[in-house]
């Protein structure tokens, strides 16, 4: 058999499959033609049998996606005191059980610098880690299966393909052979009560597809560009992220921007020594925070074209009207539960560069804010909220996740951590500024007369009781116009007090501004209002906090 067709599928992790193997099957250039269609991908092989090809392309792909250099390894060469130099002997393991076998013996010094780094100190050392056996739980299950798929007994199948009566139900082609789908190998056939996949009921434990479906389920399995992340602690999680559409072509742009040297975090980078995600830029180990950050490394480019060593092709625009087309997402996790995440499509807006007033540079939401903030002090479910916030365009979870987060500043004053990025504005003065600005005005419905009073009163409120819980409240959880005027009135008389008494302080609020407020607030508009004025309320209340700390120090 020299050429093959495969078909799109109503299955995301089998469509991730088709699209890995193209990418890589494209890199044996004159020796295998890639022709992509709306629905379908065709493989010709030039001198020899199509599956030969699909199989070498298998075993690339299961070695690198399988292990990682040992980090141990790494981080002695790291250490110019040690003059450490170590390198894998080979790309990666090749043979079942070989990974276990390959060790190397550490020096004294080597293994002293390990215990003070609270590592792994055996003098005996192993060169190979395995990286994302989220599915396999052995080497015959999963390294033997990528290395071997010759052996396998689908892939005899795929050689054999026929078309035939049954009707596979993932792509809808004929098969003389069907076969039982596993949740190893394709996770969204699992049985967590929780999967609740479109097109596969009840009966999905007992499903059977076609060879051509097994086999692109394996690739899928062993591709390493998939976004994945470890959630902290002893009993950390592992999910893996998927666009759950059906647009090849879309696809074909996504997994080719996420697998371009800069796009993503690189663990053959000899610098990198953590495995706990490969989602470049991400700032909280949350789901909302790593679908914003991965949607954002799509659509924003940062590699450069001489970093293009592996795939053929180079960064991709994504156009909004595409965009629309990844808003659905499946976050998998290493027990197979199914979380399906939506994003509004206009979050597209908020992830374009926006000018830097310092110097007109160009700054983004993800790397200027979101990863510049340390958010591990705040309460999880409280940034949780607040990613969620940002990724469905929600103004009510944005003002109460946002809120939480500025109150609990209060408390942790000394741990608020701020990241510079070098020529530009603070990632808070941005966030308060420009990106929360924009953000706040996609997801309400209110006049720029009205925005502008908001922003400009919830400002000197913020700043003025930064640490008082009490009066931030009163704006936060008021029911209604009435309630939320009486807060005003409160914090106005208190504002110009404080200000009367010290001349260090000046707390005044814009007399246009407050009128306004005062004047437009009714029960048509006070839900939109509210989540507006408290979320920059409180993205003042936590910027004025971090100026303090600054002060201090």
């Amino acid at each position: 058999m020299k050429e093959i067709t495969f078909y799109s599928t109503n299955n995301a992790w089998t469509n991730n499959g088709l699209v890995t193997m193209a990418q890589i099957m494209e890199n044996f250039e004159e020796k295998v033609d890639v022709m992509w269609s709306d629905d379908n991908i065709s493989f010709k092989s030039v001198d020899k049998p199509i599956t030969d090809y699909i199989a070498q392309a298998m075993q690339i792909l299961a070695g690198k996606g399988t292990y990682n250099f040992s980090t141990t390894f790494k981080l002695l060469n790291n250490n110019d005191e040690l003059g450490s130099s170590y390198q894998p002997p080979k790309e990666y393991p090749t043979q079942k059980g070989e990974a276990k076998e390959e060790i190397i013996v550490i020096t004294d010094n080597e293994r002293e610098f390990l215990k003070k780094k609270k590592f792994d100190n055996k003098k005996k050392q192993q060169v190979w880690k395995m990286r994302m056996s989220y599915f396999g739980k052995d080497d015959k299950s999963y390294l033997d299966l990528g290395i071997n798929l010759k052996d396998n007994s689908s892939f005899k199948r795929l050689i054999s393909f026929e078309n035939g009566k049954n009707t596979c139900p993932l792509c809808g082609m004929s098969s003389k052979t069907m076969e039982d789908v596993k949740n190893f190998f394709n996770p969204l056939f699992g049985e967590h009560h929780n999967n609740e996949i479109d097109g596969v009921g009840a009966t999905r434990k007992k499903a059977k597809i076609c060879p051509k479906c097994v086999i692109l389920s394996y690739f899928a399995l062993f591709d390493y560009y998939i976004p994945f992340y470890r959630t902290k602690g002893n009993k950390g999680v592992s999910y893996l992220s998927i666009p759950n559409t059906l647009e090849l072509g879309i696809l074909r742009k996504v997994f080719n921007n996420l697998s371009l040297k800069g796009q993503f975090i690189d663990f053959s980078d000899a610098f990198c020594t953590s495995y706990g995600t490969n989602i470049k830029n991400l700032s909280s180990t949350s789901k909302s925070a790593s679908l914003i950050t991965l949607l954002h490394n799509i659509k924003n480019k940062y590699h450069s074209e001489d970093e293009i060593e592996e795939l053929t092709m180079s960064f991709e625009p994504i156009e909004k009207e595409e965009f629309k087309e990844i808003n659905e997402w499946l976050i998998i996790s290493s027990n197979n539960r199914i979380i399906h995440m939506d994003s509004n499509e206009k979050i597209y807006n908020i992830l374009e560069p926006f000018k830097d007033p310092k110097n007109n540079l160009d700054v983004y939401l993800v790397p200027h804010f979101l990863n510049s903030l340390s958010f591990s002090i705040f309460n999880e479910n409280d940034v949780e909220k607040f990613f969620n916030g940002i990724l469905t365009l929600d103004p009510k979870k944005i003002s109460e996740g946002l809120f939480r987060i500025a109150k609990e500043s209060i408390s942790n004053l000394n741990k608020i951590r701020v990241k510079y990025h070098a020529q530009n504005s603070s990632p808070l003065y941005l966030f308060t500024e420009i990106f929360l600005e924009k953000i706040m005005g996609e997801s309400t419905m209110l006049d720029d007369n009205l925005k502008d009073a908001c922003k400009s009163i919830g400002k000197t409120i913020g700043r003025g009781f930064s640490e008082d819980v009490g009066m931030l409240t009163k704006f936060a959880y008021s029911s209604g116009p009435e309630e939320f005027k009486k807060a005003l009135e409160d914090a106005s008389f208190r504002l110009a007090k404080i200000s009367a008494l010290d001349n260090k302080k000046s707390f005044y609020l814009d007399a246009n501004h407050l009128e306004t407020l005062m004047n437009s607030i009714d029960q048509n508009n006070f839900s939109d209002m509210k989540t507006y004025f408290v979320s920059f309320m409180s993205a003042y209340v936590l910027s004025e906090n971090y100026r303090k700390k600054q002060r201090k120090e």
